[in-house]
């Protein structure tokens, strides 16, 4: 189980130059196609955090990792299937499909 959307990304850009990160100024870009994967799921019948991975699914590299919380349904889905649900109802994940 996963999702998979297009994202735009804004904020502020950086450079890696001999050990020290320069800024670049604003960006604003659209992604490839990214897969993402909720990685683990910890927590109690009070609060469940998951942190989420993105993959370019071009490039077949990670992206970014997020943590996410909710609080789970003791007499629903597996806490794996709710986070899935709970990641679709967030504005950052309108649109984004099963896969």
């Amino acid at each position: 189980m996963a999702l998979k959307k297009t994202l735009t990304v804004e904020g502020t850009g950086f450079v890696a130059f001999n050990n020290t990160y320069i800024q670049t100024g604003e960006v604003s870009f659209t992604t490839s196609p990214l897969y993402i994967k909720v990685e683990s799921v910890n927590g109690t019948k009070n609060l469940v955090s998951i942190n989420v991975s993105y993959t370019d699914e071009v490039k077949k590299q990670k992206v970014t990792e997020k943590s996410f919380a909710f609080t789970p349904s003791m007499g629903a889905e597996n806490f794996i299937a709710q986070a899935y649900a709970h990641l679709k109802t967030l504005p950052e994940f309108t649109g984004a499909t099963d896969c």
